[in-house]
């Protein structure tokens, strides 16, 4: 789901593409979309658009009579986000277009694969989403430490900061980020971690500062995560870089109570749920790690050189791709390896004729013939 930078980074390409642009007639939905429809009487109008959290607002303003206007709320979703596009260039996924009036004729197009996302017409922002913690901070703030009597509270940190309604903006990778960076067990109790901050005895960094701090690099990389699922996600790889514990080789995981997986490192705090075990990613090997080389000394010809030179043979192929595969299967089996006979060891299939199997044998009558 697209998190507080990516959904200002999308506001800032709406701004930039649309600017200086003229867009008229109507406003196309596509068949499968559940939101409504949007009508806009203006022969020509400009757009432009303001984010807070996950909401995306677009205005649409008539050029001729500046009191006729129409503000969208946008949200995104699992996948959504803008495109802008030649008119005759087909942009699939797209559930609400907007076409320009200039040449070349270029098309506005919200993008939704997965078709989470929704708009509908409205002058202000959702009743259930709190203050911006990147361009609001103070009272992102307030509106935490003033509210902590508040039963979400009560609940782990890690939960708590998916509650938009004071947390706005922040999702998975970015709850995962800001807990590593603060040194905050993500299963601790989210009262008694901000009380100390409110009451001034907290010894770890402060929670909140993270808070706006964390999102704002993601916003000075110039390129959040990928949610684009028909992109090849070459153009986001500052981003993964960027990562320091969400998905990331050597990092700990665990399901939350709303089955949301968190990233983590170290003790996840006592709230963590009972009877599930911590899932460990496993660390990748070192870079520049050569595979193992294969023996090149001279095999005798004698039968115990042969059959010791076999098994090295296998182990080291072994080693360099990594051992047996496991086959993605829910039972995940793994293929048996079969032992070298050793010299002395007679072979079965070398001391024994094969028998040929034919595929029209004739059954033996137990009666004998007839």
């Amino acid at each position: 789901m697209p998190e507080g930078p990516e959904v200002y980074m999308s506001g800032q390409f709406v701004n930039e593409a649309c600017k200086g642009r003229f867009f008229g007639g109507k406003i196309v939905k596509s068949a499968v979309s559940k939101s409504c429809e949007v009508t806009f009487t203006s022969p020509k109008y400009t757009i432009s658009s303001e984010t807070r959290g996950k909401e995306l607002g677009l205005m649409l303003q008539c050029d001729e009579d500046k009191e006729n206007k129409l503000r969208i709320l946008f949200r995104f979703g699992m996948s959504g986000h803008f495109k802008f596009a030649p008119v005759d260039e087909t942009v699939k996924h797209a559930h609400l277009s907007f076409f320009t009036q200039d040449e070349p004729k270029m098309a506005l197009h919200f993008v939704d694969v997965r078709r989470f996302g929704s708009w509908e017409p409205c002058d202000t922002w959702g009743a259930d989403r709190g203050p911006d913690p990147m361009f609001e901070y103070d009272k992102f703030r307030a509106n935490v430490l003033d509210n902590l009597s508040n039963k979400a509270f009560n609940k782990p940190l890690c939960e708590v900061m998916l509650e938009q309604k004071f947390f706005n903006g922040v999702g998975n990778y970015l709850r995962s980020e800001i807990m590593y960076r603060a040194k905050a067990p993500p299963f601790s109790c989210a009262r008694t971690l901000l009380e100390s901050i409110k009451d001034g005895t907290a010894t770890s960094p402060d929670f909140l500062q993270f808070c706006h701090d964390v999102p704002k690099e993601v916003i000075d990389l110039g390129t959040g995560k990928n949610y684009d699922l028909t992109s090849s996600g070459e153009d986001h790889e500052d981003f993964d870089e960027w990562l320091q514990c969400y998905n990331n080789l050597g990092m700990d995981s665990l399901a939350d109570h709303n089955k949301r997986m968190v990233w983590f490192e170290g003790d996840p705090g006592p709230m963590a749920p009972k009877g599930v075990g911590v899932k460990k990613k496993p660390a990748a090997k070192p870079k520049g790690a050569k595979p193992a080389k294969k023996d090149t000394k001279k095999v005798s010809a004698d039968s115990k050189d042969v059959a010791k030179a076999v098994e090295e043979e296998k182990d080291e192929t072994d080693a360099t791709n990594g051992g047996d595969k496991e086959v993605a299967t829910s039972s995940n089996t793994r293929r048996g390896k079969r032992k070298a006979p050793e010299p002395n060891e007679e072979v079965e299939e070398e001391t024994k004729p094969k028998r040929k199997k034919t595929t029209s044998e004739p059954k033996k009558s137990r009666g004998g013939k007839r």
